[in-house]
């Protein structure tokens, strides 16, 4: 079976959790929420940014091959509502991918 290519953002109502109004462009990660400098870091995954800053494990702006500022969705296991309930328990919700 191949894996699944849907990385539409799911529907706020379907997620155990609330999304912030707020909008990210991958430029804005890569240069301003990268962990760099004093700056928080923000990683992407399913068009949903959560806020890695104080997880020690992406200390070093990096975490078993996963990079900031990269869409990690296709890094991830293809179990996307059990994989972001997890992720969104252990970092923050800040907002979401802009689609431009």
């Amino acid at each position: 079976m191949a894996p699944t290519t849907d990385t539409t953002i799911p529907l706020d109502n379907a997620l155990p959790f609330s999304i912030p109004n707020r909008f990210f462009t991958f430029y804005e990660l890569e240069n301003y929420y990268n962990g760099k400098n004093g700056h928080p870091t923000y990683i992407p995954i399913y068009g949903i940014v959560f806020d890695a800053t104080k997880n020690p494990s992406w200390l070093r702006n990096n975490h078993f091959g996963l990079y900031v500022g990269e869409d990690l969705t296709y890094k991830l296991p293809n179990n996307r509502s059990s994989i972001l309930s997890h992720i969104a328990k252990v970092f923050p919700v800040v907002g979401r991918m802009s689609q431009i």
